[in-house]
């Protein structure tokens, strides 16, 4: 897992994205299998959730491993990628004071 490899300093969170995300586009899927990515626009002016992997010794509040937090709009990293452990996985730090809500249930995405 990615917590063996990579530790978070400070305040900040390893988490994945809730939603799919694709050529660093969120995608969605229709009820036929058809993906949809949405515009770039809308991109950018949505909170998104994601879940912890991980958090760094100086996180606040309850936030914990497996927890989802909603994190708001790009108040995350590019995209990051761990070969040694899934190179088909991407992996995004954020800061807990990007943190807008937590949840220990899987929020359900429309």
């Amino acid at each position: 897992m990615a917590v063996d490899i990579v530790r978070p300093v400070n305040t900040k969170i390893l988490f994945q994205f809730v939603e799919d995300v694709q050529n660093s586009k969120f995608t969605g899927k229709t009820e036929s299998g058809i993906i949809v990515t949405e515009r770039d626009d809308k991109q950018v002016k949505r909170n998104r959730w994601g879940k912890v992997l991980a958090k760094g010794p100086d996180v606040v509040g309850e936030i914990e491993d497996g927890n989802y937090i909603l994190i708001e709009a790009l108040g995350w990293t590019t995209t990051m990628e761990l070969d040694e452990v899934n190179p088909d996985q991407r992996y995004w730090f954020t800061d807990h004071e990007k943190v807008l809500l937590v949840s220990e249930e899987e929020p359900i995405i429309e």
